[in-house]
């Protein structure tokens, strides 16, 4: 059990004896790795009869008093020589014992100093909050997650294996690359159809939808554009009011590396009938209609989209004692 007191109240004097103690230096800070014994020092000069004692700062608990250790805490040690060197040793340091420390002089007024021990832990990491190995498409988003513990907190840094620095499409400048969901869209008069498609360049590319080779502009179409880092998706709102408006809508992305594009056909629905009624198997006419992959243009760009693949990544921790 521990004795704890208000620090300001402590005397524990037996007899006054004239004189004057002082402390010759100040207590110094004391970092500790996780384990290991710290020890904090305070000396002073001219003790006589006067006594010292180490108190917890935060706790006001008694640790020791002159030459007796007061806590049942079996770390806490104490040692001394000449009357005036004395040293609060605390074996096995846990991450509880960090704060500040007293040396304390009965006289009165007390003198007393502090000193601050810090307990230093090794970084280790969380794998129960850590990502594992993944399996993702290409074209996919990823995130990995890498937690670590520590005191100090530790510095986080991924990287690839063999000490390979971390590829991105940052890294690397790529002709625009371009999926598109359906290559045949149908839709009546009147009725409003969105046509999708999504480029991915670096540097970014210059955009845009051609209609039968020419450029798309106002009347019957709106033009959506949502970016993202080297990504970009352009979404074209038609609204088919007379057979002009149906045909080919073509996405074009370019950027100074080169150009990809990819078309999508815009039907009346009384082609759709026609070609149920046609010699094409209806499997392959659902296929046309509902295909839910996505198509890459098979372009030089394909090439350079599919070298950059993700490889597996080591998180790396470090910090400065």
């Amino acid at each position: 059990m521990s004795i704890s007191l208000p620090v300001t109240k402590l005397i524990f004097r037996s007899d006054y004896v004239a004189g004057d103690p002082n402390f010759s230096s100040p207590i110094q800070n004391v970092t500790v790795p996780l384990g290991r014994e710290a020890v904090l020092t305070c000396v002073v000069h001219d003790l006589v009869a006067f006594k010292v004692a180490w108190l917890r700062v935060d706790t006001q608990t008694i640790l020791t008093i002159q030459n007796h250790v007061i806590t049942k805490n079996h770390r806490i040690g104490l040692s001394h020589s000449d009357n005036r060197i004395w040293q609060l040793r605390i074996r096995d340091v846990k991450e509880s014992d960090r704060g500040w420390y007293m040396c304390q002089v009965n006289t009165d007024p007390m003198k007393s100093q502090t000193g601050y021990l810090d307990v230093v832990v090794p970084p280790d990491i969380l794998d129960y909050q850590t990502s594992h190995d993944m399996i993702v498409e290409e074209g996919e988003n990823v995130t990995l997650t890498c937690t670590a513990a520590g005191s100090p907190a530790p510095t986080i840094e991924w990287r690839r294996e063999k000490g390979k620095p971390l590829l991105s499409i940052e890294s690397k400048e790529i002709a625009p690359a371009i999926w598109i969901r359906q290559d045949v869209v149908y839709s009546a008069y009147g009725q409003k159809v969105m046509l999708e498609c999504v480029t991915e360049s670096h540097p970014n590319s210059v955009n845009f939808w051609l209609h039968n080779k020419e450029y798309v502009q106002g009347g019957t179409y709106e033009s959506l554009t949502m970016e993202n880092i080297f990504k970009v998706v352009m979404k074209l709102i038609v609204r088919p009011l007379d057979p002009s408006d149906f045909g080919e809508y073509t996405c074009v992305g370019k950027n100074p590396l080169g150009q990809s594009e990819k078309t999508v056909v815009l039907h009346h629905k009384s082609k759709m009938v026609g070609d149920l009624h046609s010699n094409q198997p209806a499997s392959q006419i659902s296929n046309s209609i509902n295909r839910s992959d996505w198509d890459i243009e098979n372009s030089t760009s394909t090439h350079a989209v599919n070298s950059i693949s993700l490889s597996i990544l080591t998180c790396v921790i470090a910090f400065c004692l």
